[in-house]
């Protein structure tokens, strides 16, 4: 296709693009070029006007913000006509047949349809089960004919996120069908300058590995929250509150333990754990109150009216309660709007997957001095230092005792301190 040739790409994706494989993967860092060198391997197939091809991404946002406007700046560029049909989402483009875009979110929806190709982006971002659900679904959509005689071909292009299925599939069960191809962040040169070393400042050394070096690194094997220091985190006497900031409150709803954790902030690199509120066999509305109670007996001179409030949670605390009418939010609402000057709710609409939350409190733990933790808090400790990873690479919760005030504290920093890459999970709703 004469569109691709004119346009400067670069090795890793001319290799990519040129792929006779009939499952190639182009595995790299962030802003190595995956993206683009997906776009025009999939524009290189079109040799025939009735071409369809498949686009799949992890979420319709990734479809409507990353590959719509990949799409549209591409043929805009080349001046090819174009119209997309944003209701069926699929983009036809004169003389080059169609573009179907799909969420990868509900497998189950990958039907009633075919193509002659497909290019899945961001595999890994979702746990290996449901991404080799997907990797089935796809290649069942693989089956329009195609009048040159070229085999269907399916195309990954991804971010290394610990040995899942991409790793599986690609290298560890490699055949003659497949091919892998890494990308370094450092082999594209058309990144701003201070890109790589903003990356490198954020991340800790594995996690460099993976995102700056597109290499596959244990992400999921033995202790969950490797960056914990107990000498470095845990403090020696208990940090005082301070009546300047904000009480953020960061809420796990399991009913036994609830588990609670109190923290204050001024930035990303000031992060304070005053205490933990856990208790077994409660509810919601007991919670808040005995919650409420504890801070008037820890902080007998704080005017608790003058201190606005957060709270930070998870999106399934919208589920209603087992043993209430309401939500979980609204029971904390009725219970702290009397109590503290205001409050504010920074909730996701949708979690993040376990796997990135527990890679950005492992980031933030890795700075030093950022966090800092209240002699007699316990628990969270005991999560830092004890949850495991299962031998299937997933956060192992077979202990009833363990994760949940780790998560709590894991929703506070997916919102606070995202990694800078997954622009989506900073995303909150009003309650």
């Amino acid at each position: 296709m004469e569109v691709v040739a004119e346009a400067e790409v670069l090795p890793h994706q001319l290799k990519f693009i040129q792929s006779s494989a009939i499952h190639p993967a182009l595995v790299g860092g962030f802003g190595s070029g995956k993206t683009e060198g997906g776009l025009r391997r999939g524009m290189a197939l079109k040799t025939f006007p009735q071409h369809k091809l498949a686009v799949y991404a992890p979420t319709f946002r990734d479809i409507r913000d990353t590959w719509w406007e990949k799409f549209i700046e591409f043929n805009e560029h080349f001046h090819l006509k174009w119209n997309l049909n944003k209701q069926y989402n699929v983009m036809t483009i004169q003389n080059f047949g169609r573009v179907f875009f799909r969420s990868m979110k509900n497998p189950e929806f990958i039907v009633g349809y075919d193509v002659h190709d497909s290019l899945i982006d961001e595999l890994d971002v979702l746990p290996t089960d449901k991404a080799r659900v997907v990797w089935n679904k796809v290649i069942a959509r693989n089956r329009s004919v195609r009048p040159d005689g070229r085999p269907n071909t399916v195309a990954v292009t991804t971010t290394p996120e610990g040995f899942k299925f991409t790793y599986e599939t690609f290298v560890k069960k490699a055949s003659k069908l497949t091919e892998i191809i890494h990308a370094r962040t450092q082999d594209n040169p058309f990144l701003p300058d201070d890109y790589i070393p903003t990356l490198r400042e954020s991340y800790d050394p594995m996690m460099l590995e993976a995102y700056l070096g597109g290499q596959f690194v244990n992400l999921t094997k033995g202790t969950v929250y490797y960056a914990f220091k107990k000498d470095k985190h845990h403090q020696k006497t208990n940090i005082n509150f301070d009546p300047t900031l904000p009480i953020c409150i960061c809420v796990d709803f399991n009913v036994n333990p609830m588990s609670w954790v109190i923290v204050q902030f001024r930035s990303r690199t000031d992060i304070r754990i005053l205490f933990e509120h856990v208790k077994a066999n409660t509810s919601t509305p007991d919670h808040c109150i005995s919650l409420l109670i504890k801070l008037k007996e820890r902080y007998p001179s704080v005017d608790f009216s003058k201190v606005p409030c957060v709270v930070y949670g998870d999106a399934a605390g919208e589920h209603r309660d087992t043993r209430s009418t309401y939500t979980d939010y609204a029971l904390i609402n009725e219970h702290f709007r009397p109590f503290f000057k205001s409050i504010e709710y920074k909730v996701p609409a949708a979690n993040p997957p376990v796997q990135t939350r527990v890679l950005t409190v492992n980031n933030i733990l890795s700075k030093d001095g950022v966090v800092k933790i209240s002699k007699d808090v316990i628990e969270l400790i005991e999560d830092f230092l004890q949850v495991v990873y299962t031998k299937d690479g997933v956060v192992d919760k077979s202990n009833s005792k363990r994760t949940h005030t780790s998560d709590g504290f894991g929703y506070f920093v997916a919102i606070e301190c995202p990694i800078v890459h997954q622009r989506t999970y900073s995303k909150v709703r009003s309650i």
